[in-house]
Parts: structure tokens; C-alpha cells; sequence
């Protein structure tokens, strides 16, 4: 006999909220730490467009835009985090939509 859970299939605190359009805040440098972030993005499933922004004089000012379809911002600030641990770096998530 089966015995049945009156417990639901999936917990509120393990559904991520999905993201068309993700905005990190990353410290970096150079076009190196770019090609490192896009490179880390790329394998992200439901990436498709990746905007390095080097522009702003102070590096915390610099961001990483991502753009797709069921991105989780979670998973992706993680394995950038991941990065910045390596490289002295910092990165931070500033908004998703």
C-alpha cells in the first residue's frame, strides 16, 4: 500500500521566482573580468543576452545585465560569487524583473 503525504509535492522555499531580466553589480576591472562573466553566464540555461557594463569611473558603479527567458538569479549570482571569491572580486545582485 501507498501511502499518501499530506504534504505538498513543492514547499514555497523551494520555488524560485524566474526572471526575464536580471542586473548584477559586479567589481569589474577590466575586459578580462568581463569575458570571465560572460563565459560563466553563457552555460546559464535560458540566457541569452549578456551586457558587460565597464563605463561607470567607480568600479562598484559597473553592472552585468542578463537577459532571457526563466532566469534564476539566485543560481547565477552564486556561481558569480563563486567567481569574485577567486578573482578578489565583488558581485552582488541589484535587481531582477
Amino acid at each position: 500500500w501507498l501511502k499518501r503525504s499530506s504534504e505538498p509535492c513543492c514547499s514555497p522555499a523551494s520555488i524560485r521566482t524566474m526572471s526575464s531580466k536580471v542586473i548584477f553589480n559586479a567589481g569589474m576591472t577590466c575586459e578580462g573580468c568581463s569575458g570571465a562573466i560572460t563565459r560563466i553566464l553563457k552555460k546559464v540555461p535560458g540566457v541569452e543576452d549578456i551586457n558587460c557594463d565597464l563605463e561607470p569611473e567607480k568600479v562598484e558603479d559597473r553592472t552585468v545585465t542578463v537577459t532571457g527567458a526563466g532566469l534564476d538569479a539566485d543560481d547565477m549570482l552564486a556561481k558569480l560569487e563563486k567567481w569574485a571569491a577567486a578573482a578578489g572580486k565583488t558581485v552582488s545582485l541589484k535587481s531582477k524583473e
